[in-house]
């Protein structure tokens, strides 16, 4: 092979790793140890980590990173954790710390960075995600059990489920499989999967998760989650929180999902259907539960109390 040839094929590897390559990976391309010397005198190639390189004229990101600390702890790394679930998506995750698990004794200089050490990791646990190592979203969650809060964790699950990220039954029987069964983190998710086997549901947002676990805490009466009714013309409506015995209905408004002409002028519809049904509605916003959640569980009260003179 060419020198040109090895170069085009180094290159089309940081193409595909977000402008990252390993030294390993250019030797197998038949690249010297002296060669990849000169591109970093060059200024063609600078170093990421130990033995891993940016090539130039490919941008930084936070998925590079990624990439570049997976070839530098392989073998047996995956990104793990808070970093893992923002990769999949999830969030409420930010770029750092970033998390990695490894088998191996491995230390890092870098800031912001967290390497957990695990005696396997099996197969079964890792998955690729645009080309890079990282936790199952089963092993996701039961890592993210032992650093999240409660509430934080049960946000998370029902997101994952809403976006169909895993399955119940299999999250279910991967904890079956865990140690540490009186761990407290894994006995919590083990209680918030079992809790939605036997039907409480899942929350469609995390703002109705937050405040579904808002009423728990204060120890109030638990509302049903996503009730369906039937609207005008047969159509049907689901009430993200409700009391259907005494039709008291309770609505989250995610600023993302209610905004535009279109949804205010639904949203004035399902109140009016609402309405004419004898259903009482309590609306609350984010900022509602988040900031205030005193006088939140204050309206609640009041409107049960009401409800059952």
């Amino acid at each position: 092979m060419s020198r040109l040839e090895r170069d085009r094929a180094c290159l089309a590897i940081a193409e595909s790793q977000f402008g990252c390559i390993s030294m390993e990976q250019a030797i197998e391309k038949g690249m010297s140890r002296s060669a990849i010397h000169r591109k970093v005198q060059a200024r063609l190639w600078s170093p990421l980590r130990p033995g891993v390189y940016a090539v130039r004229g490919m941008p930084e990101s936070w998925f590079r990173a990624l990439k570049a600390a997976t070839l530098w702890a392989t073998p047996d790394a995956a990104i793990s954790h808070r970093s893992a679930a923002r990769l999949w998506g999830l969030e409420g995750f930010p770029e750092r710390p970033l998390e990695l698990v490894v088998v191996r004794d491995l230390r890092t200089k870098e800031r912001g960075e967290v390497i957990r050490r695990v005696a396997a990791l099996p197969r079964s646990d890792c998955q690729r995600l645009k080309s890079i190592p990282v936790t199952s979203v089963e092993r996701t969650l039961i890592d993210l059990s032992a650093v999240l809060t409660a509430d934080l964790l049960e946000e998370t699950l029902d997101e994952a489920l809403r976006k169909e990220l895993i399955r119940l039954k299999a999250l279910s029987r991967r904890l079956e499989r865990e140690p540490g069964k009186g761990q407290k983190g894994i006995s919590a998710l083990r209680k918030l999967v079992q809790d939605r086997l036997e039907g409480t549901g899942v929350s469609e947002s995390r703002l109705e998760s937050r405040l579904f676990a808002l009423l728990r805490d204060a120890e109030l009466p638990l509302p049903q989650k996503q009730l369906p009714i039937r609207g005008n013309g047969g159509r049907g409506i689901r009430l993200d929180l409700a009391y259907p015995a005494i039709k008291l209905a309770i609505e989250t408004d995610g600023y993302r999902y209610h905004s535009g002409r279109r949804s205010w002028q639904s949203d004035i519809e399902r109140q009016s259907v609402l309405a004419s049904q004898g259903w009482r509605v309590l609306r609350f916003s984010w900022s509602d539960v988040h900031d205030r959640p005193d006088q939140v569980i204050g309206r609640v009260v009041q409107a049960l109390a009401i409800a059952i003179r």
